[in-house]
């Protein structure tokens, strides 16, 4: 694939000249590193964001539980459970 040609354009249509930073060529939209340097959010906010954070993980947890059973058991039937044990 030629991304010359969609480079060119890119170029052609910058509005910004001020910075000199060249987009990588795979067709990405975005810059292939980005910091952060400040989040301004409110005390009360943050709490209430990690409080439904915590119950959004619930069911996760239960999901993972469920296929660790599900895994362990069907070990167990193979017998296999025994090597298991013995590694950890």
């Amino acid at each position: 694939v030629d991304y010359s040609k969609s480079m060119e354009s890119y170029k052609m249509n910058k509005k910004e000249t001020s910075n000199n930073y060249e987009y990588p060529t795979q067709g990405l939209s975005f810059p292939p590193h980005v910091t952060i340097s400040r989040i301004d959010i409110a005390f009360f906010d943050l709490i209430i964001f990690l409080i439904k954070l915590a119950i959004a993980s619930i069911p996760a947890g239960i999901i993972l539980l469920m296929f660790y059973g599900l895994l362990t058991g069907f070990l167990g039937l193979l017998g296999l459970s025994a090597l298991i044990n013995a590694i950890f």
